[in-house]
């Protein structure tokens, strides 16, 4: 690849010319475009909330500034600390585009709570502009003819709209003919934080593609978004961390997949969830007084890990554990789906496949068992067992309360239960999940 000739430097879709790279840093900007936001929610309401990565669109180095308000925006602004009633006035604005800053400004003055102070509009406008992201390395070259450009050593780059840091050894950006597509691609120590979390990686791979049909020349709207990272992934958060070989991104469907090496030991993908934090900027606050009440810990390990965020479900496949401090509960099986609501709180477990759930005092197994968080009980379904100290249970359909102090079985008309008392001695449970 030949450096970039200053004389013919026009490329891609503004058609804006490049200066030439200084001799120790290049430094480029970029249009940049907002990415639907993608929640990899707490297994039981975990973090990766908004693992929102990066654009960066054909260079636009003295392109006119928009702006644009969406869901990630209003995030960001409550984040900040601005008055609420303020933020909330926005909804209106959401997905709308403004051509200039003083158009922008206007409608901002309309609002119904309109801004006060110059430091809230100079936050909003941060959020809000679709202007550029900076690039920083200590080689630039740009190939017309294949429209491949490449930053190499020491590449850094700042998106302001979404307050993102990103860093890397290599950076490759494609642009497709007729800008059908638009690939970024990233090798060697992927590193992208925002807020208080983190995600580090080996290679990334971003790409973007447009129906050039109906390409809307100012405002082109994506057939398909993804985002793959590969390599020792690791997320981290102030609620929560998670690592996996791969994490997969469809932006515009709002799932996830988290893939391990393998369904063995460690090579398994493993999520840590602190249910008790909540993030909030850089810094990870508690709900309940530690001095009172033991922090809440959640470990989950599987083979893969999918989020449908659609459809408030999270499916975790293939030798599959979850574990659940203080309370020490341990669930395995072969398949787990996990719903939850609106405030990303988990409201039901679905398990499958040799299910086998231990608790301080029991142990139970079946082929299906179903985790009520609401009502707080278990449903076993399918050659359901359940040993404790006083009693072995068996049927084809147990219920029983989380708590095992309370400790109630019920069976069903068509399902009764057989019982076997236990007398006296130490409990030794018949069989042991883990």
């Amino acid at each position: 690849m030949q450096p970039m000739n200053i004389e013919s430097s026009v490329w891609a879709r503004n058609g804006v010319r490049w200066k030439r790279p200084g001799p120790v840093m290049a430094e480029r900007r970029f249009l940049f475009f907002s990415i639907s936001r993608i929640f990899l929610l707490a297994i039981l309401a975990i973090f990766l909330n908004g693992v929102t990565l990066f654009f960066m669109e054909a260079p636009a180095v003295y392109a006119k500034s928009r702006y644009l308000i969406n869901r990630n925006t209003l995030d960001h602004l409550n984040r900040e600390g601005l008055p609420e009633k303020l933020v909330q006035s926005m909804a209106p604005l959401l997905e709308k585009v403004f051509p200039s800053r003083e158009a922008f400004l206007k409608v901002l003055g309309e609002l119904e709570v309109p801004p006060r102070a110059p430091l809230e509009t100079d936050i909003i406008l941060r959020y809000s502009a679709m202007d550029q992201i900076t690039i920083q390395a200590e080689t630039f070259s740009s190939d017309q003819i294949s429209r491949e450009s490449i930053f190499k050593g020491n590449v850094q780059g700042k998106i302001p709209r979404e307050n993102i840091l990103f860093s890397t050894a290599k950076l490759r950006m494609l642009i497709g003919e007729l800008n059908s597509y638009e690939r970024l691609i990233g090798e060697g120590g992927i590193r992208v934080e925002q807020w208080d979390r983190e995600v580090r990686g080996d290679y990334l791979n971003y790409t973007r593609v447009f129906d050039n049909n109906s390409q809307d020349m100012q405002n082109p709207t994506p057939v398909d978004e993804t985002l793959k990272l590969e390599g020792s992934v690791q997320i981290s958060a102030a609620q929560g961390k998670a690592r996996s070989s791969t994490l997969f991104l469809d932006l515009l469907n709002q799932e996830a997949v988290l893939e391990g090496k393998s369904a063995k030991g460690s090579e398994r993908v493993r999520i840590e969830a602190y249910p008790d934090r909540l993030s909030k900027g850089a810094e990870g606050q508690t709900t309940t007084d530690p001095s009172t009440s033991p922090a809440r810990e959640i470990v989950v390990q599987a083979a893969r890990a999918s989020l449908e965020n659609k459809k408030r479900r999270i499916i975790l496949e293939g030798a599959v554990e979850m574990q659940r401090m203080p309370e020490d509960f341990f669930l395995s099986s072969g398949i787990l789906q996990l719903l939850y609501d609106e405030e990303q709180m988990l409201t039901e477990a679905n398990a499958r496949q040799s299910v086998c759930i231990e608790q301080p005092g029991r142990v139970a197994r079946a082929d299906l068992a179903r985790v009520d968080e609401l009502k707080q009980t278990i449903r076993l379904e399918g050659n359901a067992e359940v040993d404790s100290g006083q009693y072995n249970l068996q049927g084809s359909q147990i219920n029983l309360f989380l708590d095992v102090n309370r400790g109630v079985a019920q069976g069903d008309g068509n399902a009764p239960i057989q019982m076997t008392m236990k007398m006296g001695g130490e409990f030794t449970p018949a069989f042991r999940c883990r």
